[in-house]
Parts: C-alpha cells; sequence; structure tokens
C-alpha cells in the first residue's frame, strides 16, 4: 500500500499505525486532564469541561473506529481518515489545554499563544475531515 504515493506501507505497519494512534488519543486524555485540575486563571466553566469531555468522546470514538477498519483494511480510506480526526481532535484539545496553562499565574510556559492557534486549527480539522 502506498500513502500518497510516496511510502509504501505494509499490512501489519498500517495496522500498527492505526493502533498507535488510538494509543496517543487515549494517552492525551490523562494529560489534558491535568493540565485542566491545576490552578488556572478562573474558575472553568461547566461548558467548558463538557466541551472537552465531548470532544475526546469523538476523538476516542474516531480513532477506534478508524483503528479497526485499518488494521482490517490497510489500505481503506475512511479508516485512516478517522485515525487522523481523531489524532487531530485529541491534539487540538490538549494544545488548548496548554495554552489556558500557559496563561495561568505561576506558569512559564513558552508558545502558549500559539498551542491555542494550532488548536483551533486541528479542531477544525478533527471535525471537518471525516465529512469530506
Amino acid at each position: 500500500m502506498f500513502i500518497g504515493h510516496l511510502i509504501a506501507v505494509t499490512p501489519r505497519q498500517a495496522r500498527f499505525l492505526g493502533w498507535l494512534g488510538f494509543g496517543i488519543t487515549v494517552v492525551c486524555v490523562p494529560i489534558t486532564a491535568w493540565m485542566l485540575s491545576q490552578h488556572l486563571r478562573g474558575f472553568l466553566p461547566g461548558a467548558a469541561i463538557w466541551s472537552t469531555v465531548v470532544a475526546f468522546a469523538g476523538a476516542l470514538a474516531f480513532s477506534v473506529v478508524g483503528a479497526l477498519i485499518v488494521a482490517q483494511h490497510p489500505r481503506h480510506a475512511i479508516g485512516w481518515t478517522f485515525s487522523l480526526s481523531g489524532l487531530a481532535t485529541a491534539g487540538a484539545v490538549v494544545l488548548a489545554a496548554y495554552g489556558e496553562l500557559s496563561l495561568a499565574p505561576g506558569w512559564s510556559l513558552p508558545a502558549g499563544g500559539l498551542a491555542q492557534d494550532v488548536s483551533h486549527v486541528l479542531i477544525q480539522s478533527g471535525i471537518f475531515l471525516p465529512l469530506t
């Protein structure tokens, strides 16, 4: 199988990449929870917490479905699309939490604004990629 006609990927490698994407998505959940549990600039509203939970539920769903499809059908474009969508959404949530933490008092983290900007692009990619 060729991804973009540049890199040859065997079925075993495709299976590994699909499940690796799911694993990275799963790891993003506790990282984000830890960052959001720190003392931030102010009280985190309930809507923000629920949007994070919903975003991760979608990311996990897309990642696991993508991994299952890619594991059985390595050349299936929908499997790769779902896997990338889950990763993009999880990455967006982690970067948004990082950006929020970088603005919190007592934290001096670099590139917080850039992390939030990239987060906005990734969340759009994660949501709209499967719709194309």
